[in-house]
């Protein structure tokens, strides 16, 4: 699967107001790795009720669903643009937490070292979808 952002405007929902997919782009372990702009601007996560009048917005992350749903008003073309949202994953190392820890006497299991590795991949991948190319990019 592929580690990379999912760029929408506001009529490529899920047929719910203001609820948008990430799912075939990324996956996550919890939802603030999920990062979401509009119209250039972060939005904030929230794992509670969103405020629809927070400034900037407010968004909730469904992880099994692999959906975010942006509070406040529905988001309609502005002026005849078409607002552009962004979703990227950010995975969180932490300073580090990795996804499992070992204690002496611990037993190791298989789940625990793959998501330490998976976590690892994904952060990887982040930063090679961020890197300038070294045939020239624009910053």
């Amino acid at each position: 699967m592929a580690h990379t952002k999912a760029e929408k405007n506001h009529t490529q929902n899920t047929g719910s107001d203001n609820t948008f997919s990430y799912s075939g782009y990324f996956d996550v372990f919890k939802g603030t790795e999920v990062a979401v702009t509009l119209d250039g601007i972060s939005l904030t996560y929230t794992a509670s009720t969103i405020n629809d009048s927070a400034s900037p917005r407010e968004y909730t992350v469904d992880t099994a669903a692999k959906t975010i749903h942006i509070g406040g008003a529905a988001l309609a073309n502005v002026g005849g643009v078409t607002r552009k949202i962004v979703i990227r994953p950010v995975t969180d190392m932490g300073s580090p937490t990795p996804r499992a820890t070992y204690t002496p006497g611990a037993s190791i299991t298989s789940s625990d070292l793959n998501n330490n590795q998976l976590q690892l991949m994904r952060k990887a991948m982040e930063y090679d979808d961020t890197k300038m190319s070294t045939t020239g990019d624009t910053m």
